[in-house]
């Protein structure tokens, strides 16, 4: 039930990002990273959507009753970086399929988060492209797993296998 609840809160505000910017913010409800019936995946999706959609990150959950892998999915610096970048841009998807959404935003240094969100109830592979991202001109890219701090380097393709009602979110440096 919360899921659907999140991928509805999700599907109505995603279409909403030309409308947001700095002091006109969306809000596509309250996190429930941490409330039960939620994977870890699945709040640690709603926690890169939200970031990635500059949404408010405003908790409905106790947080002295919080899992310490919720509290790790709540308390992501990095994650927090991308929801408040100065720039305020709401991110947008860029591609989609019936199974899943790739969404970017860019930043105010000139970087782009990239969030690849699995909607469907099987892992896949999601693949995108520096120039679907707004990053023509990179000959190479550094990405960032926002999540498990990984650094790795590729030549245009951003790419990973997502699980089930997972997400992947990466900031991305054009070199």
């Amino acid at each position: 039930k919360k899921w659907k609840s999140l991928n509805y809160n999700y599907s109505y505000n995603v279409g909403l990002w030309k409308y947001a910017g700095p002091g006109h913010w969306n809000d596509p409800d309250f996190l429930l990273v941490g409330d039960s019936g939620l994977t870890d995946n699945e709040m640690q999706s709603q926690m890169s959507l939200w970031a990635i959609m500059a949404a408010p990150l405003i908790s409905s959950t106790d947080l002295t009753k919080i899992s310490p892998s919720a509290l790790s999915i709540l308390s992501n610096t990095d994650v927090i970086a991308i929801d408040q970048d100065p720039a305020g841009v709401q991110g947008h998807i860029v591609q989609f399929d019936e199974a899943y959404d790739v969404l970017a935003k860019p930043l105010s240094n000139g970087d782009v988060a990239v969030v690849l969100y699995n909607k469907g109830s099987a892992s896949q592979k999601i693949a995108t492209t520096a120039s679907l991202l707004g990053l023509n001109n990179a000959s190479s890219l550094t990405l960032k797993n926002l999540v498990s701090k990984s650094i790795t380097t590729s030549h245009g393709e951003i790419e990973a296998t997502v699980p089930s009602h997972g997400s992947v979110i990466y900031r991305v440096s054009a070199r």
